[in-house]
């Protein structure tokens, strides 16, 4: 009655494996991806790009970031915040510090003149960049005084960093009226 109706339900069978491997493999691909995360995501240098460029026309207006992820090697820059600022301020006028972090100098490298901070530990470390700018002759007089922080931004003050010294930063110490955004490292809440 049914000719060549031997080995159909084997092949039945044959496709419903294909798409269970199918299923398997498509499962682990998008593990993968996902720990790895979209390129750009939680990327420190890109984050303190975004937050002086939304800050430094707000003078004295302290910011944080959304929480960045360092990794072994990974460095925010003057120079590249700068560029990420699109004109609004010059590489000279970024400092950079490791913050919280600066008295852990075997995982924080902070260059002389806070130009790069360098993450140097082996297991990724989730943190926020806080970051406020301002004229840089107002900065300096205040951090002279100590207390331009602890008046306009107290988290990047010396109760709260008290490693951190401001007055290394390159347009603190030689002011010249332009405009100078600082950024620290800080702990998640």
């Amino acid at each position: 009655m049914f000719f060549n109706e031997k080995g159909q339900a084997f092949d039945v069978f044959k496709l419903l494996i294909a798409a269970v491997v199918a299923v398997v493999i498509l499962t682990l691909l998008l593990s993968i991806i996902g720990q790895i995360g979209v390129i750009g995501e939680n990327d420190p240098g890109k984050e303190g790009q975004t937050i002086i460029r939304d800050i430094a026309t707000k003078k004295t207006t302290p910011a944080t970031s959304k929480k960045v992820t360092f990794k072994n090697g990974t460095s925010i820059n003057s120079s590249s915040i700068a560029e990420g600022s699109g004109g609004i301020v010059s590489e000279e006028g970024v400092c950079v510090s490791a913050g919280d972090f600066a008295n852990q100098t075997d995982l924080w490298d902070t260059s002389p003149g806070m130009v790069r901070v360098t993450y140097k530990g082996t297991a990724a470390k989730t943190v926020v960049l806080h970051a406020i700018c301002d004229v840089d002759r107002k900065m300096a007089e205040g951090v002279n005084d100590e207390d331009y922080f602890e008046r306009y931004d107290p988290e990047l003050g010396s109760e709260k960093m008290p490693d951190v010294f401001w007055s290394d930063c390159s347009c603190i110490a030689e002011p010249s009226d332009q405009l100078c955004c600082v950024i620290a490292v800080k702990k998640t809440a």
